[in-house]
């Protein structure tokens, strides 16, 4: 069977779902996601997942997951959420509240748990089910603000109950090969470190057992007094989430968004000593032929009219910028001496290049 499952929500700009309880729902959308995926592939389907992790806003998103899902003819899509706003439990969408067998199997599976079932409704105007082509669901697994709820929540038999809906059985399938996890809660990665940007003057930790999210911080470090810093990662808990040993903070949790340039994963130390700088780093080169380019602020779109600003390459026979986030397609974070950290928008062409080194 070919299945598309979508991981609600983004990571970050302007799509990010619901929180309570210390609860994130775009962390705990792709915690249950990705054990769908795995065990759904191990049992012999083709997944396909959709996860974007940023969008400038929510009809972007919506477009781009709704595109992604009809373009896979896919026999049915699966849209994975969890619910706000007070009440408690776990309802299931459809178009026109159509009961078919794998939405009931589900509800009534997840139900099992110990959630309140408030049924199967209609989600025709719901873009993941009355946009999708094929057979479509959007399932709301509990309310993200309900503790009760959240109490029960479990991505493992969440995933297992909606596997087993879908096609009739389900599989154990280790940590390690779902999200990243051991028994103890994180991957073990040999000699494999996250690097912290000398350019970063605070990255907040978090307590193991709760969500990393702003308000839960144990503390902060802080890169730059340090010419970088460099930790062994010890586990992987979630997506993007890594736990570290620090001298000020003991064991922790630190949020480090793989597409954040202002960190990197390699195979360095250290941990408040020598300057470490991340290997991954990449700078925009802007050729000394352009006379003018214009900069955005960060959160808006980078189209003519939102401009800050902008640069002069031709000035300065050409300009580089150490890139420090790349939050879509050709958008890139840069910081400028006179606009601060902005957006520039740089197509690969004749004009712009991206390397390993300043080229100006």
């Amino acid at each position: 069977m070919k299945i598309v499952i979508d991981y609600g929500h983004c990571l970050s700009g302007y799509d990010t779902g619901a929180s309570g309880n210390g609860y994130r729902e775009e962390i705990c959308t792709r915690e249950i996601g990705k054990r769908i995926k795995s065990k759904l592939e191990k049992l012999g389907h083709a997944v396909y997942a959709i996860a974007p992790d940023y969008s400038n806003s929510v009809r972007e998103s919506l477009n781009v997951r709704v595109n992604s899902a009809n373009s896979k003819s896919a026999e049915i899509s699966v849209s994975i959420h969890l619910n706000a706003g007070g009440g408690r439990g776990i309802e299931i969408y459809t178009k026109n509240g159509q009961a078919f067998s794998q939405a009931t199997n589900i509800l009534k599976n997840i139900c099992e748990m110990g959630y309140v079932n408030r049924g199967i409704k209609d989600g025709s105007e719901l873009a993941l089910v009355g946009s999708i082509w094929t057979n479509s669901m959007l399932i709301e697994c509990g309310f993200i603000d309900n503790e009760s709820d959240m109490k029960i929540y479990n991505p493992e038999k969440i995933a297992d109950a909606i596997v087993k809906g879908l096609v009739g059985s389900t599989v154990s399938i280790p940590d390690r090969e779902t999200s990243g996890e051991n028994s103890n809660g994180g991957t073990i990665n040999k000699n494999k470190y996250l690097n912290l940007s000398p350019s970063v003057t605070s990255w907040r930790v978090y307590p193991l057992g709760k969500s990393p999210v702003v308000g839960n911080e144990v503390g902060k470090l802080a890169p730059s007094q340090y010419g970088g810093l460099s930790y062994l990662i010890l586990g992987s808990p979630s997506v993007d989430i890594y736990t570290i040993e620090t001298s000020v903070w003991g064991k922790v949790n630190i949020y480090a968004p793989s597409n954040d340039s202002s960190c990197s994963f390699t195979n360095n130390s250290n941990d408040g000593g020598s300057p470490s700088v991340p290997s991954t780093v990449k700078y925009l080169n802007l050729s000394p032929s352009v006379s003018s380019w214009r900069v955005y602020p960060l959160g808006k779109n980078p189209v003519i009219g939102n401009e800050i600003g902008s640069l002069a390459p031709v000035t300065y026979g050409g300009l580089s910028y150490e890139i420090k986030g790349n939050p879509i397609g050709d958008v890139y974070t840069i910081i400028t001496s006179v606009w601060g950290k902005v957006n520039i928008y740089a197509p690969r062409d004749n004009e712009s290049t991206i390397t390993s080194r300043p080229s100006y």
